[in-house]
């Protein structure tokens, strides 16, 4: 922990003036967030990152020792790692968690509950104690591109989150703000006061190279009409997500259209991406229900925002089995 005196203790800030976000929506972000058992697995995964090519990359991710938090990296810690990725373009080097919550919600003036402080600190002390490698030899190779002379350069490491701490900072009320210990919902979470970016991630980096990062208005994020719940969060992130890399694809048509299937027997869909368990609930079909509303709300918002042309609920007979997405291409 960086010990500072008074004199020294930084100053934290929300962004001012511009209010857009930015979401990673590359295929290895979106792969690592939906798939359980990723990390501490005895072997790096390889996945094929450029299909038309047979380009792959390979993965490992590792978690530091005697690390308790749960290993899985599920839709909001992705959700976490956008916000303060938003937060460091913004020019927020050293932020507090009540910021990257108020980022998260989309409401930079928004009050922060015990419970939303509890929740983002929880992700980032997980996401800075979990490292990631990716090794992009095989992505240089078939793109044809120069490889270094120092191969290690192929090999590019961060923590998911790469952050230092510090044990007090100034926000804009003027009143210092110490790490403590919270309880919250029966359970003992640190609270840091301040974070400050060590180095950019890498999951972001390898982003931004490939031109997978999407700038997007906040006001998509920000709507009463789904309130600012951890899961109502990761609904609303998910399908931003999911319609920036529809807006981002190569299609030349005028108009293009996804559809974000539901579970299937045969195939994982939003449910499963969004870490939802059937067997997690007495009457999954009440809960599907309340997800597809969810969903529906956040798309009524894209509407009016204008980010995204329609949408159609798909039926096979009386059963929902996703939502269909037409948007503009960008090209």
């Amino acid at each position: 922990m960086i010990e500072q005196n008074k004199m020294g203790i930084p100053r934290v800030s929300m962004p001012k003036g511009d209010k857009s976000e930015y979401a990673n929506i590359s295929k290895l972000a979106h792969y690592i967030t939906t798939t359980s058992g990723v990390v501490n697995a005895k072997e790096p995964f390889t996945m094929i990152t450029m299909p038309s090519k047979n380009a792959t990359v390979t993965v490992a991710l590792k978690a530091d020792p005697g690390i308790k938090l749960s290993k899985n990296i599920t839709q909001y810690d992705f959700d976490i790692m956008d916000a303060v990725y938003s937060l460091y373009i913004n020019g927020c080097n050293v932020f507090s968690p009540e910021m990257v919550a108020r980022m998260i919600s989309g409401n930079l003036d928004g009050r922060v509950s015990a419970q939303k402080i509890g929740s983002v600190s929880r992700s980032l002390n997980k996401l800075r104690h979990i490292d990631i490698t990716i090794d992009l030899t095989d992505e240089y190779i078939k793109q044809g591109w120069d490889l270094p002379e120092d191969k290690t350069l192929l090999l590019r490491t961060s923590y998911l989150l790469p952050l230092d701490i510090y044990s007090a900072v100034i926000p804009d009320n003027g009143k210092v703000l110490k790490s403590r210990k919270a309880v919250i919902n029966g359970e003992e979470i640190e609270i840091i006061a301040g974070y400050e970016f060590m180095k950019k991630p890498v999951l972001y980096t390898y982003a931004e190279q490939h031109g997978d990062i999407e700038c997007f208005p906040m006001t998509l994020l920000s709507d009463p009409a789904l309130s600012d719940t951890d899961e109502n969060t990761a609904i609303k992130w998910y399908v931003v997500r999911r319609i920036a890399a529809l807006k981002k694809s190569k299609n030349k048509t005028k108009e293009m259209r996804e559809i974000i299937y539901y579970d299937e027997e045969e195939q994982q869909g939003a449910f499963s991406d969004l870490w939802y368990n059937q067997n997690d609930y007495s009457n999954w079909r009440k809960k599907k229900q309340k997800i597809h509303e969810a969903i529906v709300a956040e798309l009524e918002v894209c509407i009016r925002e204008q980010y995204i042309k329609s949408y159609e609920v798909i039926k096979e007979g009386m059963t929902i089995v996703g939502v269909a997405i037409t948007v503009d291409s960008e090209y």
